[in-house]
């Protein structure tokens, strides 16, 4: 949902201002975010996060995130990571299914420095939630994707656990703070696909009355929406578009892609993100069906949250 400055400050007027936003910060919760990068998969992955990172180092940030898709526990990812866990601020991660290809969940979050496949945290005004959907159903039960199972055996459904549905009701019932989401897998309804109990998780953020907004990668699509009330955002792929293999497989960025989020009490939403283009071929060229799905930019946007 693109908005034009007209639409976007005739909306202000109807924004709700929360008193607990107010009373904690005047300013804006800021941060960066990068995804599905895709170390050992994708060309040139190394300049293209030196390239977010040089960007981010040098912005009042919060945070920054990766939205999963980032890369192997392998000897090869070692230099990818020296550059990941060199930034000299508060650095995020989220599961995407393919950080599992070579290995376990345990074994990437150990890579990343993280403790937990989900957790949440605060900044500023605002909570955050980050979530796991990198689970298969076999035989009617849940499976954790683990070192390619979840393509060697055909299912590429990724479910989110009653564990964490459980932990993220509590989570979301134990704060007052408007909250915001990542996730790498999709939860809203722009595209066919995505996890398949994401309307049981969209409704215990509806709700809780608390969630304005969620983010999520896989698709490396460029697409947005507002849905009962919360913001949701595709954020398209740092690197290339997956044509499919009749069709090349990969359509490689010429740009690097990511954006730079910040989120004002007031509930106003402003993503600053980059146009870019193909590298030789584009979809369209290529005789890809449905060509305009595809885009190789991440476009700024406006937009107007509900954060009471």
């Amino acid at each position: 949902m693109q908005v034009t400055r007209r639409t976007f400050l005739a909306g202000m007027g109807s924004a709700a201002l929360t008193p607990l936003s107010l009373a904690r910060t005047s300013g804006p919760v800021r941060f960066g975010v990068i995804s599905d990068v895709h170390h050992g998969l994708a060309e040139r992955t190394e300049s293209r996060l030196t390239e977010f990172l040089t960007e981010a180092s040098g912005r009042p940030l919060d945070f920054i995130m990766q939205l999963g898709d980032f890369c192997h526990p392998v000897p090869e990812a070692s230099s990818f990571l020296r550059l990941w866990h060199g930034y000299r601020g508060s650095r995020h991660g989220v599961l995407g299914n393919h950080d599992m290809d070579l290995g376990s969940k345990r074994q990437i979050l150990d890579l990343w420095q993280l403790r937990e496949r989900f957790y949440s945290f605060d900044a500023g005004f605002l909570h955050f939630v980050v979530l796991d959907a990198n689970h298969m159903k076999l035989d009617g039960k849940l499976v954790p994707y683990e070192k390619g199972n979840w393509y060697r055996s055909g299912i590429t459904a990724s479910w989110i656990d009653p564990e964490q549905i459980e932990w993220l009701r509590s989570d979301l019932a134990a704060t007052r703070r408007p909250t915001v989401v990542f996730c790498h897998q999709e939860l809203d309804e722009t595209m066919p696909g995505g996890v398949p109990n994401k309307a049981e998780v969209r409704r215990f953020f509806e709700e809780s009355g608390r969630v304005a907004a969620c983010f999520v990668g896989h698709s490396h699509v460029d697409r947005d929406e507002v849905r009962n009330g919360i913001y949701y955002q595709r954020v398209n792929s740092s690197s290339y578009a997956w044509v499919g293999e009749n069709y090349g497989r990969m359509a490689h960025y010429g740009r690097t892609l990511f954006a730079f989020v910040a989120i004002w009490p007031d509930g106003r939403l402003e993503v600053e993100g980059r146009r870019g283009f193909f590298e030789g071929d584009s979809p369209f060229a290529r005789g890809v069906p449905e060509p305009d799905r595809f885009s190789a930019s991440l476009a700024s946007r406006l937009s107007q949250l509900k954060t009471n």
